[in-house]
């Protein structure tokens, strides 16, 4: 878990309330984590080994085969199979408006300004017409200690509280 989960805070956060991430879920996580494209390719390809989804095992694989800056093919509009790369992933959300955080990412010191209960507002509405993706479990903090306002969307993943 703690290569999927950076922070410490949101990892015992996450444990506490018992989640457990399903593979297509991790998968997910792996694909949009900021790190460098080959470690990212090296996680995905441990997690195709070792999963029994067999249709996320195939997905992996053609992501694979497409390298760094592929593009996958077009996709039929009736299938419904749904693809990892930008899904949606539930993330459990501890914080409230003005707690301060460290984001792991960069050590960035800021204050949250979304919190927890709009997250969960704004999920619902998404979850009605169908349209939620990754970028969608982010948070908005200001970063501090910088002379301009800087405001940025992190996912609280990558968030500790101070």
């Amino acid at each position: 878990m703690q290569e999927l989960i950076p922070s410490e805070y949101m990892r015992n956060y996450i444990e506490k309330r018992g989640k457990h991430f399903t593979d297509f879920e991790k998968a997910t996580i792996i694909y949009n984590k900021p790190e460098p494209y080959e470690r990212r390719i090296q996680m995905l390809r441990e997690l195709a080994e070792n999963t029994g989804d067999m249709v996320l095992k195939q997905q992996i694989k053609e992501r694979l085969a497409c390298g760094e800056d592929g593009v996958l093919g077009i996709q039929d509009k009736d299938s419904e199979t749904a693809r990892f790369e930008n899904a949606y992933v539930v993330i459990p959300n501890p914080f409230h408006t003005d707690d301060i955080v460290r984001v792991t990412t960069d050590g960035a010191l800021a204050r949250v300004c979304t919190s927890w209960q709009t997250n969960v507002e704004w999920y619902e509405k998404l979850k009605k017409y169908n349209c939620a993706e990754y970028e969608d479990a982010e948070i908005v903090v200001e970063i501090l200690n910088t002379e301009e306002l800087t405001l940025r969307r992190v996912n609280p993943i990558y968030l500790e509280k101070c």
